[in-house]
């Protein structure tokens, strides 16, 4: 393995547990100031979370969001691959809905590039439709 990539692999370890630990202000410290996360579930269906942003600050109010809402009940990053820069790789999570006390568990799957020790990109894929039923149920829940 690369020497950037064994950097590359730490960077987004260091993530996964900062992640894992709801500390925004780790997680921000690890993005470059110009980083890039893109979300892919519709804005639709994930309206706080899907789609992509630019930028610290609007990453920082996105992570507040989702940690408004959502509780951290487990949260555990592997690394699939790494080459120079990039790295793959993929999260167990469960995640509790604050409001409904209903949980959702899944794998995600990341897609990062770090330059200068910094997370320039974030890429994470989702099951659609495993999301968009979850948010019909916390929905009609939180209506009923």
């Amino acid at each position: 393995m690369k020497m950037e990539s064994a950097v590359a692999i730490d960077v987004v370890c260091a993530f996964w547990k900062c992640s894992r630990a709801r500390d925004k202000a780790a997680i921000l410290a690890l993005f470059a100031d110009d980083v890039t996360v893109a979300v892919f579930i519709p804005q639709e269906i994930l309206p706080f979370g899907g789609g992509e942003l630019t930028g610290k600050a609007a990453a920082s109010d996105r992570l507040q969001t989702i940690f408004d809402q959502f509780d951290v009940l487990h949260y555990e990053g592997t690394v699939s691959s790494a080459t120079g820069d990039t790295v793959r790789g993929q999260v167990a999570y469960s995640f509790k809905h604050k409001a409904t006390g209903e949980a959702i568990q899944g794998v995600m799957r990341h897609v990062f590039e770090v330059k200068d020790r910094k997370i320039a990109r974030l890429h994470e894929y989702h099951d659609v439709e495993r999301i968009r039923a979850f948010m019909r149920l916390v929905s009609h829940i939180a209506r009923s």
